[in-house]
């Protein structure tokens, strides 16, 4: 049965304790080969909340960028339908090639939407676990660099007290906590292993349900851009904003109006 988190926690504390005389073997080289182990996850961890900030962007950017598309679309099929209205089999032939354009824009930024949505729900995962461990390895490093055997040792721990990783991977998660698991024999490692082996996963997942968004985004682009090339044979079609675009410009500046009157009000009440 795997212990409690509290008890790893508990766990992974008395281990670096005791550690000088009742796991090191009296063998300085193994308390080395223990403090990098300890160092080289202490930097994942450190990583992990940087990079799921940057697949959050990413996601977010992508999924602005769908949305405009699909609206663009959607505007350039009024536009050619406008236009085509009493028009030739030609022009009909492509306002039905506009009104499938924008449509292909339209669900492209919902798998974009669903997408992200999964972004989000890995990285907070992903956040969670970095913030369960992170400070249980840290505060081991410092321990090492307060006590370790040697200068060696503690020289290695001091530097790596705020050492953060280039990259993690899915993989390189996984190695590490192996590596971890191969230098300690107590629970506390074979716990680390299985959450490192999930977190992997979930990491393997965000990356993915990154790459998906952006794919989406780039699907709705593309799909935008071929119901705007059909306006090119409505030139005289005016290019103004429609009714329901500057509802939406209304709709949008009322709505920030509202949330300015919030948070003042909100300010007041602080104030008090």
């Amino acid at each position: 049965m795997m212990i409690s988190r509290a008890l790893f926690v508990l766990g992974l504390s008395l281990h670096f304790i005791f550690a000088p005389t009742a796991y090191a073997n009296d063998n300085l080289e193994a308390e080395l080969e223990q403090t990098k182990a300890l160092c080289e996850v202490a930097k994942q961890l450190r990583k992990l909340p940087l990079l799921t900030e940057e697949r959050r962007f990413e996601a977010v950017g992508a999924l602005e960028e769908s949305k405009k598309a699909a609206k663009e679309g959607k505007k350039a099929a009024k536009r050619v339908e406008a236009g085509a209205v009493g028009g030739t089999s030609e022009q009909q032939q492509a306002a039905k090639r506009a009104r499938e354009a924008a449509t292909v824009a339209y669900e492209a930024s919902v798998r974009a939407e669903a997408a992200a949505t999964e972004v989000k729900r890995f990285a907070r995962a992903l956040d969670s676990f970095e913030s369960e461990y992170e400070s249980v390895f840290s505060g081991l490093l410092r321990g090492a660099a307060e006590h370790g055997w040697n200068e060696t040792i503690k020289q290695l721990a001091k530097e790596c007290a705020t050492a953060v990783a280039d990259d993690v991977t899915p993989e390189a998660l996984t190695r590490a906590a192996h590596n971890l698991r191969g230098l300690y024999t107590q629970d506390f490692a074979e716990e680390y292993l299985q959450e490192a082996n999930e977190a992997a996963n979930k990491l393997e997942e965000l990356q993915k349900a990154t790459a998906e968004t952006v794919r989406a985004a780039d699907a709705a682009d593309d799909a935008k851009s071929e119901a705007q090339e059909e306006t090119a044979q409505f030139p005289e079609i005016d290019d103004d904003d429609s009714d329901e675009d500057k509802e939406d410009e209304a709709s949008g500046a009322a709505g920030t109006s509202m949330k300015f009157l919030l948070v003042m009000l909100a300010a007041a009440a602080l104030s008090f």
